[in-house]
């Protein structure tokens, strides 16, 4: 998604997430310029899906450029929801498919020597096999592996095979708004996606941040919250992920004990904390919790950047 962005330049292009640390690093660096009086306020980088890369990046830039930098930013920490952070430790799909009931057995087999295809072409950094490979295992909506045996075309909740009627259609109408484009000082353009911004960074698909993640860990506080109901980015993915970090609070985290999380005297979900890692899994919701959930995801994100308990 490109959102409000353009250019007419190639060069314009991130290629990996170096380049979009950077240019988000920029404009956050010119926001605080305009805005000067915002400066000292906490902040957080916070955001969903592939945004599990970008974000860790991002913190990791404002991390790193803060110390010698004039403009500082008052990083407190970041929150990720149901995000691709570390795909060589998220490729389980097949595993998770099998639980569900999605497949069988032999599809399971054929599953575990994909998934082998794709974790050692990410160690032997050919990367466009990679992606590739991931494309078929379940990223593509009507090639992949999964839609040949299910039909599934969509992949942000298993129970809707081919869309959600929840999904993003009112989003954009709202922030196409004459008001909204206003309120955002973005002009007379219109907020639209471009597949030219994911070919460019088609070769970043399968690379990690997970050691910029684990620096993070030791100097923020970090929430990653997942939908029960996801299939691209599920919760068992981002668990073994979580279970495969190195920092100091790696053992806590292992043994941590999770507990029951009442949202409005309900139950949204379940959460472990061990250190500056606060792991929660959101109730019936998808891909998209805030669309899932929007009361619950409220509450979650509040409670995050207050310091308050989940339990």
């Amino acid at each position: 998604c490109s959102g409000f962005s353009f250019t007419d330049s190639d060069l314009g292009y991130a290629r990996n997430q170096t380049d979009v640390a950077e240019n988000v690093y920029t404009a956050l660096v010119q926001f605080f310029q305009l805005f000067p009086e915002m400066q000292e306020n906490d902040f957080y980088v916070t955001g969903e899906s592939y945004g599990g890369k970008y974000i860790p990046a991002v913190a990791y830039s404002i991390h790193t450029h803060n110390p010698t930098a004039s403009q500082k930013i008052n990083l407190q920490g970041l929150a990720i929801g149901n995000g691709l952070t570390d795909p060589e430790n998220q490729m389980l799909y097949g595993d998770y498919f099998y639980q569900l009931g999605l497949i069988d057995i032999n599809a399971l087999e054929h599953f575990h020597q994909m998934e082998a295809q794709v974790v050692q072409a990410i160690r032997e950094e050919r990367w466009t096999d990679a992606s590739n490979g991931f494309h078929d295992i379940v990223a593509s909506d009507d090639v992949s592996y999964l839609h040949n045996l299910t039909g599934f075309t969509y992949h942000y909740n298993y129970l809707f095979a081919t869309g959600d009627p929840l999904d993003n259609e009112r989003f954009e109408d709202f922030i196409n708004l004459n008001a909204s484009r206003l309120a955002l000082h973005v002009g007379d353009r219109e907020f639209h996606d471009s597949s030219e911004v994911s070919s460019h960074l088609y070769d970043d698909y399968m690379k990690s941040v997970k050691p910029w993640l684990e620096v993070l860990l030791e100097n923020y506080r970090v929430l990653m919250y997942n939908g029960q109901l996801d299939i691209i980015c599920a919760y068992p993915l981002t668990a073994n992920l979580l279970r495969k970090l190195e920092w100091s609070g790696a053992d806590d985290y292992r043994t941590a004990e999770r507990s029951q999380w009442l949202s409005g005297g309900e139950l949204a979900g379940f959460v472990k904390t061990a250190g500056n890692l606060t792991e929660i899994l959101v109730r019936n919701a998808g891909h998209l919790v805030p669309t899932s959930q929007p009361a619950w995801s409220y509450d979650l994100i509040t409670r995050f950047t207050s310091g308050l308990s989940y339990s």
